[in-house]
């Protein structure tokens, strides 16, 4: 028996090493954390601001000879986390001390998470955080006396904190009012209008806008191939957010593949379209006007997946073909007919003079009869329907009259 327990320290020992080799670190217990209870649930910043200000928080702590805790907090949700700590007097005083603030992943405090600090506050801290517990690491040498506050909210992820819209485009596009609406109130965005999609968050790079009681503000295009809006939104109490969107206008973005069509008797669409802002393609969604019958019909192409602004351009739909043509012929007469135009109301008759197509007749039937010639007698037709004193007019139908 005491042969089989020394067997089994040894396998342990051996364990505890390679694990020690293996890791680098062996946990034997997990750290004690003070659990702060239910991490409440904000519809925005703003909310969750005016919380702190009631003095809504999950912690105070009295300390005086230094402060060295862990904390423990249970997300239920994906969410937006927001972290807000501080101490009500240490700022007050000139003393040296250190103060440590980490989040973790793990009660073992080996996983910390990253956070961002707010532009006016460092010691508020925010990220997406996945659903789980998570352990806060505390500490400060302040021994004077002190209290130590720590508030945690959370917002649902995937919040839309704003949205920048195109209000108009001014000169062609090579301006831009855009339009930004926000849950909290908007301090500052800061853009970078140029040809590629990387963020760029940096003031060396972007250029500050400050946008009006009506959220609007103008952005200047520097060139044809500044399609991106790159940079970040502050709001009024520091907290950031990305913007990366496209613009679709008539100054940075082009559009090929647009045909004039047929009448059919149905709604008319294109198809085969190439839509480039700057370099690249750009996501679309397309609208129509006056797309059915014969006359000048529209399509609009609007941004779409970011992609702010519009483009419309126009296409003619004409009368039908005409599929076939015949004639019979007596003596010197020619009986000519042909196959109706769709959504023609007129028709043009032209015979070929020399090297010239010279009319002949203009109908409101399909036939005609008309004088000819020994040898060959070459006529065409058309279909024609005039909207807005616009005449839209179909493809030609030539053929030869033979006479012996």
């Amino acid at each position: 028996m005491n042969f089989r327990r020394k067997i089994t320290s040894v396998f342990l020992a051996l364990c505890i090493a390679m694990s020690v080799v293996t890791c680098g670190i062996v946990s034997v217990s997990a750290t004690s954390a003070n659990d702060v209870g239910t991490v409440p649930v904000y519809k925005s910043r703003t909310a969750y601001v005016d919380s702190m200000n009631q003095g809504i928080c999950q912690v105070k702590k009295e300390f005086s000879e230094g402060l060295d805790e862990v904390y423990s907090f249970t997300l239920e949700n994906d969410a937006d986390v927001m972290i807000t700590y501080g101490f009500r007097n240490i700022s007050d005083y000139g003393w040296s001390f250190d103060e440590y603030f980490n989040v973790y992943r793990d009660p073992n405090l080996i996983n910390e998470v990253e956070l961002k600090e707010t532009e006016n506050n460092e010691r508020n801290l925010y990220g997406t955080l996945a659903k789980g517990i998570y352990y806060i690491k505390v500490k400060s040498t302040y021994n004077k006396g002190d209290e130590f506050f720590l508030y945690i909210g959370q917002i649902k992820k995937n919040t839309k904190y704003f949205s920048l819209s195109l209000s108009k485009a001014i000169n062609g596009g090579k301006s831009v009012e855009l339009k930004i609406d926000g849950v909290d109130p908007v301090s500052v965005v800061k853009l970078d209008v140029s040809n590629h999609s990387e963020i760029h968050p940096s003031s060396i790079w972007t250029t500050d806008y400050t946008p009006d009681e009506k959220g609007k503000f103008i952005v200047v295009i520097p060139d044809e191939n500044g399609s991106y809006l790159n940079g970040i939104v502050i709001d009024a109490y520091g907290y950031e957010y990305n913007i990366n969107n496209r613009l679709l206008l008539p100054f940075v973005s082009t559009v090929t593949g647009i045909k004039n069509k047929e009448y059919t008797g149905k709604n008319i669409k294109q198809t085969g379209l190439v839509v480039k802002s700057g370099y690249d393609n750009v996501p679309y969604t397309v609208s129509y006007k006056n797309n059915k019958n014969v006359g000048m019909a529209t399509i609009t192409l609007h941004g779409a997946n970011g992609a702010l602004g519009s483009i419309t351009k126009s296409f003619k739909i004409n009368p039908g073909k005409i599929a076939k043509a015949s004639w019979k012929i007596k003596g010197k007469t020619a009986s000519l007919s042909w196959s109706k135009s769709k959504g023609a109301k007129m028709y043009v008759l032209q015979k070929k003079v020399g090297s010239k197509w010279k009319n002949v007749k203009n109908l409101s039937k399909t036939n005609y009869k008309v004088t000819v010639k020994k040898g060959k007698n070459q006529f065409r037709v058309y279909g024609t329907k005039t909207v807005n004193k616009v005449k839209f007019n179909s493809a030609f139908k030539n053929f030869t009259v033979k006479v012996k």
